[in-house]
This record gives structure tokens, C-alpha cells and sequence, in this order.
């Protein structure tokens, strides 16, 4: 026998229970992006000062962009931080560039790359640095200047020359770039290399104007590699071998 409710006692259904809860939810979740809107920065410096005296933290150390001298190259995680904030700098720089398709910029395992086609660089046919890039490059060496890392300019050509001659245009090419960052820029040379790569690493195909277009190029590489890491690899460790009998010259007598 089902029990019978008291008279004039009705229960809510249960459905609205629920609603009621989500109701609820929705509403401190409300509370909670209002007050977000409406941030204090003085309220926030105030609680941050307050956690700061509960857990003993006397002051907040931001870590150093560079990496410390006493610490060959940095570590992963520092040389990291470096070049996500390059790679931010440089696409606000070369906006331009990077909208039209002449320059692209990549993140690759040796470092951050900057890829540019040797048309903008470059005069027609010569080695000569362009009066209307001057300012850009210029721009893009204060950037460079205030890191340790290592800087590879690597030239590449198409195929339409001697195997001779492709080697050498490539080596050319990023050479006059090394040269103005050095020269025009202030870049420490010692942080600075030369790669030619001849028409060994195309992007696209030789067969087509388009595609020889895209591998002339330069490349520059902002290495992870600094230059405490990259200078004792340099360095030749061979022992000096002192010759058993120096051989002495006199005047008119034959070696």
C-alpha cells in the first residue's frame, strides 16, 4: 500500500532541484568574471605583498634572457627563453617581409632560423648590400647584439652555374652579410660564421624559374650554441712536437 502525503504539504519535483544547482553554478561563475573585469592592479600587489610575508619570500628574481657567464652556452631551458623572445622581436620586425613571402622564420633543432630571399638582399648580379634593406638589417643587428648566441649565415644557390662557381656565389653571398653585420651593425665577429651550401639544399625545384627563385636564398640561424660553448671547439689541442734537430742555415750554403 503506497503511503499517502499529508494534505496541503506539496513537494517541489526533483528536476527542479537540479536546475536550481546549475543555476547556482552559473551565477558564482558570473560573480567570478565580474570581478575579473574589474582587476585592481594596487588590490593584487597587495594580496601578492601578503602571500610574499606568509611564505617567506622577501622579493621576486626575474630570470635573467642571458645566460650567466659562469655557465657555458646556458642551459636548454634559458637558451629557450631567448629565442622565443627573438623569434617575437624578429616577426614584429620583418612583418613586411613575412606577409609577402620573401622572408620566412622557422624554429628548427639547431636554433632559430631566418630565411631570406637574395633578391631583396642583394643588388642584380653583384655582392652589394641593398640601400633600401640597410634599415632593416640594421634594425635586425640591434637585436642580434644583445645575445651570446651564435649567428651562421648560410648562402644557397640554384643550379644554372658550375659547380665551381656555386660554391663560391654561395660563401660570397652570406660573406658580404657578415660583413655588414660586423661593419654596420657592431656584431661581435667572433659570434659570426660563413656557410655556403653551392645548390646542395634546394627548396623547391631547379627545373622552374619559380622554383630557382626560392633557392637563392640566405639563411640566418640564431644558433643555441653561444659563443663560450662554440670557442673552445675551435680551438686546435693537437700537442706541439719539437723537431728532433733544428735545421740551422748559414748564409751561401744550401739546406
Amino acid at each position: 500500500m503506497i503511503p499517502s502525503r499529508p494534505l496541503g504539504k506539496k513537494r517541489a519535483p526533483l528536476y527542479l532541484v537540479t536546475f536550481a544547482g546549475v543555476l547556482l553554478l552559473l551565477f558564482c561563475c558570473f560573480v567570478l568574471l565580474l570581478s575579473l573585469s574589474q582587476f585592481s592592479r594596487g588590490k593584487f600587489e597587495k594580496a601578492a605583498g601578503s602571500l610574499r610575508e606568509a611564505f617567506g619570500v622577501g622579493r621576486l628574481v626575474p630570470l635573467p634572457l642571458r645566460p650567466p657567464d659562469n655557465i657555458k652556452g646556458g642551459t636548454g631551458f634559458q637558451q629557450g627563453i631567448v629565442l622565443v623572445r627573438l623569434k617575437e622581436e624578429m616577426g614584429h620586425l620583418l612583418t613586411g617581409l613575412l606577409n609577402s613571402g620573401d622572408a620566412e622564420l622557422l624554429e628548427t633543432e639547431q636554433g632559430l632560423l631566418l630565411r631570406l630571399d637574395d633578391g631583396i638582399l642583394f643588388e642584380s648580379g653583384t655582392f652589394v648590400v641593398r640601400d633600401e634593406i640597410k634599415p632593416l638589417l640594421q634594425q635586425l643587428t640591434r637585436l642580434l647584439v644583445g645575445m651570446p648566441n651564435m649567428i651562421y649565415v648560410v648562402g644557397h644557390t640554384d643550379d644554372q652555374s658550375s659547380l665551381q662557381d656555386n660554391w663560391s656565389r654561395s660563401a660570397l653571398y652570406a660573406a658580404a652579410l657578415v660583413h655588414f653585420f660586423a661593419t654596420e651593425g657592431g656584431l661581435d665577429v667572433r659570434r659570426l660564421e660563413v656557410r655556403g651550401m653551392g645548390q646542395y639544399a634546394p627548396r623547391a625545384d631547379n627545373g622552374t624559374a619559380e622554383g630557382r627563385a626560392k633557392n637563392r636564398r640566405i639563411e640566418l640561424i640564431a644558433a643555441r650554441e653561444t659563443l663560450s660553448a662554440a670557442v673552445p671547439r675551435t680551438v686546435d689541442k693537437r700537442p706541439v712536437v719539437e723537431p728532433k734537430q733544428p735545421a740551422v742555415f748559414s748564409p751561401g750554403v744550401k739546406p
